[in-house]
């Protein structure tokens, strides 16, 4: 028989010890206070069941510790994220058992094993019987309970139990049949002792006293109301009139300005500040600048500039021309050529002369490009804005990474929250928002 069962960070139950009474144990309490939860540890200890809430929050190890009569101690532990090991009598820890396995001799102690139909088909939980399920076998089919009765050796067991169950029954209707004799008589005699007038009118006394009592305790109540609200009312008249005393010689408050002008100049002195702090950082990085160079008449650079674009684009078509024509072969030799042939060719000869000569003119007349002023600052500040967009690009893709595993992080807590609309730690209502704010913590 079990003579001690300690439970140690399982579940709700941060160390609960409890001593079986030799007869009959009942445990009373409200609900989601931890008597489903015992049930559980023992089922966990004798058959090594899969519990995942099994480890009480904030807590690494959780641990069904049964003492029996006979002086056996049986001990079930599990670490977080580790595996299941017993100790027996204070051995050595016995580890890789598997899921549902238990050590060998464990039921030897506790005496409360599965029991196994003969071809192994169906297990029969005999020992534990849950809330919500019937009385065992009663709500099985006819079959289950035959292969029961038909290959267990605990059957003969059962049915004696049945038995001497109904004999109990059978003696306990006849010890009642005999008290109600029993009552029956001594009310005869009672009614046969006593006059039912009297009794009634001493009853009726009775009453009108406790009446009259009750009357008295409710006026004596209301009166110690009174004279407490009446004793609450002078200390606070006490106290009304130390604050009198204690403010009657001060001096009446100054008149206060409008505060509304003084906000405006506050908020005016601000911006300007903060104008000024941007005048500054602006002046810090100009004077990082080289001076400009000074410019010269633009109006005849424009026209030199166009010309210089006119003659280059010439140039270049020339020499694209040029190139061209030194592909070409000699031209054949004519036998008789015509005067108007020779002509022709002589025209075109002095066009191209002309064209030429009015090009290096016009080149003859510009002047040189001006100096360009060093580019290395400007370049050096376009390398680092450049650098500072990459940076605050990347910020961003990480804000984006960050704002992605939030959102995930919701999204597990609200299927969480469907999930278990009750904690099955401490049994209240479950809330999305609440948990993810960190509203639903459990303390130690």
């Amino acid at each position: 028989m079990i003579r001690r069962i300690t439970l140690e960070n399982y579940m709700s139950h941060g160390r609960t010890v409890i001593e079986p009474a030799a007869g009959l144990t009942v445990l009373v309490g409200p609900n989601n206070c931890g008597k489903s939860a015992i049930i559980h540890a023992l089922q966990t200890l004798c058959y090594n069941k899969p519990n995942e809430y099994a480890i009480r929050h904030d807590e690494k190890e959780a641990s069904v510790t049964v003492e029996t009569d006979d002086g056996h101690v049986v001990t079930w532990r599990r670490r977080r994220g580790g595996a299941v090991c017993y100790e027996i009598d204070g051995g050595e820890p016995i580890y890789r058992l598997g899921q549902g396995g238990v050590p060998d001799g464990l039921h030897t102690i506790l005496r409360m094993p599965r029991i196994d139909s003969i071809d192994d088909q169906a297990s029969f939980l005999v020992h534990f019987g849950l809330q919500k399920s019937p009385i065992f076998l009663l709500d099985d089919p006819p079959a289950r309970a035959a292969t029961f009765f038909a290959s267990n050796s605990d059957a003969e067991r059962l049915l004696q139990m049945q038995r001497r169950h109904r004999e109990k029954v059978r003696d306990a209707r006849r010890d009642q049949a005999q008290v109600a004799r029993e009552a029956e008589a001594l009310g005869n005699k009672l009614d046969a002792t006593v006059a039912l007038t009297e009794l009634t009118t001493r009853v009726g006394e009775a009453e009108s006293v406790h009446r009259e009592m009750e009357s008295r305790e409710r006026q004596s109540l209301a009166l110690r109301g009174q004279i407490g609200a009446l004793a609450k009312s002078m200390h606070v008249r006490e106290g009304w009139q130390a604050d009198a005393s204690a403010i009657a010689p001060l001096r009446p408050l100054p008149a206060l300005h409008e505060l509304k002008p003084l906000r405006e100049t506050i908020e005016r002195i601000n911006r300007q500040c903060v104008e000024r702090c941007r005048a500054v950082a602006s002046g810090a990085a100009l004077e990082r600048l080289a001076p400009p160079p000074s410019l010269a008449d633009t109006g005849s650079l424009s026209a030199c500039l166009v010309s210089l674009r006119r003659a280059q684009s010439l140039v270049r078509r020339d020499r694209e021309q040029s190139a061209r024509l030194a592909s070409l072969r000699e031209p054949p030799v004519l036998a008789e050529p015509s005067l108007r042939e020779q002509v022709k060719a002589m025209r075109i000869a002095q066009e191209l002369k002309r064209r030429q000569a009015r090009r290096a003119s016009h080149l003859q007349r510009l002047r040189e490009p001006p100096q360009l002023a060093p580019l290395a600052p400007l370049q050096a500040v376009v390398g680092r804005f450049d650098e500072l967009r990459s940076q605050i690009a990347r910020a961003n893709k990480s804000l984006a990474t960050i704002d992605a595993q939030i959102e995930t992080v919701r999204e597990q807590g609200r299927r969480w929250a469907e999930d278990h609309p009750r904690c099955p730690t401490c049994g209240a209502l479950t809330d999305a928002d609440a948990v993810l704010a960190g509203g639903h913590a459990h303390e130690r």
